[in-house]
């Protein structure tokens, strides 16, 4: 994680604290996709549904790159699976998240479906990230 922060903080502007919410989306989107590709690798099956099992890797870069690709792909993963898991997972797991994820995932519109699961990942992992954060920039900057 402190690899993470120092990421961040080489991004960050000048002046920045350590808060992880006081950085600017675009960067903390940044930093959550790192993470995920990284040491929150273990967190991914959490966060997405069963049916991105064995992709999640790819589900991350596409979620984070290319939106219309991301839905696309998500699509072809729920084939032969049933509908909870399609849509539900521990970040994506109360009934409202279940029909906005439904919704989105049948509409034309790609690049909210993106942000929905982008929202669904930085909830899950904004805590980890806020506390990664407030426990290495004092030592990064030692």
């Amino acid at each position: 994680m402190k690899d993470l922060v120092e990421f961040i903080k080489g991004l960050a502007p000048g002046d920045w604290d350590g808060e992880f919410m006081a950085l600017k989306d675009s960067l903390k989107d940044l930093a959550i996709e790192r993470f995920l590709k990284s040491s929150g690798q273990k967190h991914l099956e959490d966060i997405f549904p069963v049916c991105f099992e064995g992709a999640y890797e790819r589900m991350v870069t596409e979620l984070y790159s290319r939106p219309e690709s991301f839905k696309a792909l998500y699509i072809e993963m729920t084939r032969g699976h049933e509908t909870e898991e399609r849509y539900v997972s521990e970040a994506c797991n109360s009934a409202i998240d279940t029909l906005t994820n439904y919704k989105l995932l049948h509409e034309k519109r790609a690049h909210d479906l993106a942000e929905f699961w982008k929202k669904a990942a930085y909830y899950y992992c904004e805590d980890m990230l806020r506390e990664a954060c407030a426990g290495f920039f004092d030592s990064l900057n030692d």
